[in-house]
């Protein structure tokens, strides 16, 4: 399929990897033509503000149970954030209140049925405060106060929190950090435990894992010079006090098969050159390294892993950087291919139905082709997506649970994941896009 006329605003082309659809973000007229589009959701300003927001920080999920998605979005500003509700059909919902400015953009925000009621809220960290909002409504269900100091924002005071199972196997409660502190909230708000860290403040990254199959999730914070382990309780597992910067990301899984759960980080951290660490997730001891900088790589910018070869042993780690390079690992960390192509951002997803996770690349940054592609474990790529001509700084960026890292899932039950996708300058100004893409 061949259309270079570009007269609806877009066109299917080839390049060396296969089709690629380039879009003309200056003739656009209607993007849910365009193939891989599955439905596109405003992006409205925020009534007392006259610029729009990027949607990085997004989430959607099908909350009535009728196969229909609700895409939900911060319109982040200061001094104040608000989150906008749309529905299958393109309608604002609702719109909140205004609360705290936006202090993190990694942890996203998470949408789940915490206190088992049969209605789904809303949890997201900002700066100073978390909160919990009823995500049929937009109303607050609850907020609480958490440390103040720097200024809030990606960069500066980030907030990172995580949604799982600390108190209870049937039961989700929050962690958060803020500060040189971790606090665990119950689903009704109420503080659980609190548990005082060292070192330094910055760092973005929070996640949680079940490592030893008990039910119950471990916790695991990235900050500069330093890696926490913590259990559900709030107790030091581990740590790595001899990390360089801070990892972006964590991954988990058995990645050998030897039948215990390993935990991989950035151990040069942001700014660096690697190599990820590949340790026992219970133990913390090192199991050996990727030395992504011997493949020629320098910074990574983040990395997902899966089992992206069925025909090899263990699990595959699949890293980018912003040097327009994705590379794929196998178990042991032998290199086993490169592909030129924009990057900045990577997860997984079962793109084409085919029962195996897919590699999700985007890319972000200055003079970048704000482009997104899906790759197999092969090395060939599936899709490809371009936004020509960009404004400065633009960016075509995954949105969803942890901006993406933990992957995205088929929603509507056809059988096909279902990816939300932004595009736009970062931060503010137009044009802004925002959309749920499919295998077409």
């Amino acid at each position: 399929m061949k259309n270079k006329d570009f007269k609806n605003g877009f066109s299917v082309e080839k390049d060396e990897f296969g089709e690629i659809v380039r879009i003309n973000v200056n003739k656009i007229k209607d993007l849910s033509k365009v193939p891989g589009v599955k439905k596109v959701y405003p992006t409205d300003p925020d009534p007392d503000q006259p610029q729009k927001h990027h949607g990085v920080i997004s989430n959607m999920k099908d909350i009535k149970g009728d196969g229909n998605i609700h895409v939900f979005r911060a319109l982040i500003d200061k001094p104040y954030t608000r989150i906008a509700c749309y529905d299958e059909s393109g309608r604002r919902v609702w719109l909140s209140e205004k609360i705290a400015p936006g202090g993190d953009d990694e942890s996203g925000m998470q949408i789940a049925d915490i206190d088992g009621d049969g209605r789904y809220e809303l949890v997201l960290s900002q700066w100073a405060r978390l909160y919990c909002m009823d995500a049929h409504t937009g109303a607050v269900k609850w907020e609480r106060s958490l440390d103040t100091g720097g200024k809030p924002g990606p960069g500066n005071w980030d907030c990172p929190m995580v949604v799982g199972h600390f108190t209870d196997p049937q039961q989700l409660s929050v962690v958060v950090r803020s500060g040189l502190n971790i606090r665990c909230f119950d689903s009704a708000g109420g503080k659980v435990w609190q548990s005082p860290l060292t070192g330094e403040t910055y760092g973005h990254c929070i996640c949680r894992y079940d490592v030893n199959g008990d039910g119950l999730d471990e916790i695991f914070s990235a900050r500069d010079r330093m890696v926490n382990a913590l259990t559900p309780s709030g107790e030091k597992l581990w740590d790595d006090t001899t990390q360089a910067g801070h990892s972006d990301n964590f991954a988990f899984g058995d990645i050998d098969e030897d039948g215990r759960c390993e935990v991989v980080y950035d151990h040069d951290g942001c700014g660096g050159k690697g190599p990820l660490y590949v340790a026992d997730a219970v133990t913390g001891k090192l199991k050996f390294v990727i030395d992504y900088a011997k493949a020629g790589l320098g910074h990574c910018q983040g990395f997902t892993m899966d089992n992206f070869c069925p025909e090899l042993p263990g699990l595959q780690v699949a890293i980018v950087g912003k040097d327009h390079r994705l590379l794929l690992f196998d178990s042991r960390g032998k290199l086993l291919w490169e592909r030129k192509t924009y990057t900045g951002l990577v997860t997984r997803a079962d793109w084409n139905s085919d029962g195996v996770q897919e590699i999700m690349v985007f890319a972000v940054g200055c003079d970048l082709d704000p482009a997104w592609s899906v790759w197999n474990g092969k090395g060939e790529r599936l899709f490809a997506m371009s936004f020509l001509p960009a404004p400065e700084r633009s960016h075509a960026s995954m949105c969803g649970p942890g901006l993406g890292f933990d992957g995205f899932s088929d929603i509507d039950g056809n059988g096909k994941a279902d990816v939300l996708v932004a595009f736009g300058p970062w931060k503010t100004g137009d044009p802004q896009y925002q959309f749920i893409a499919e295998s077409p």
